[in-house]
């Protein structure tokens, strides 16, 4: 039993390093692979919790970690193209204003 489990957990270790460096760090040029090392692992540990990007960005802030809104949302698109990450967003009776 514990031999799967083992089995399973390095499966799950080699499609994140899959991932992280084959379908994004490489293809997208990212230098601060600390910070999506960080986002990956916060969307693996609250898979279910509503993400943030301001929220993400104030938690880099007070790790001193380099980053802002605009880089966390390019690398939120780049997370969706292996889809390690689905994007749906929040629900509102309120239109949505038109271009």
């Amino acid at each position: 039993m514990a031999r799967k489990e083992a089995e399973r957990l390095k499966l799950l270790q080699n499609y994140f390093k899959t991932i992280f460096y084959r379908d994004i760090l490489k293809p997208y040029g990212i230098k601060a692979r600390d910070v999506l090392d960080v986002l990956m692992n916060d969307f693996l540990e609250r898979y279910s919790d509503v993400f943030s990007i301001t929220r993400f960005d104030k938690r880099l802030e007070r790790s001193a970690m380099p980053g802002n809104k605009p880089a966390i949302a390019h690398y939120l698109h780049y997370l969706q193209e292996p889809l390690f990450v689905i994007k749906d967003e929040k629900f509102s009776f309120s239109p949505c204003p038109e271009s």
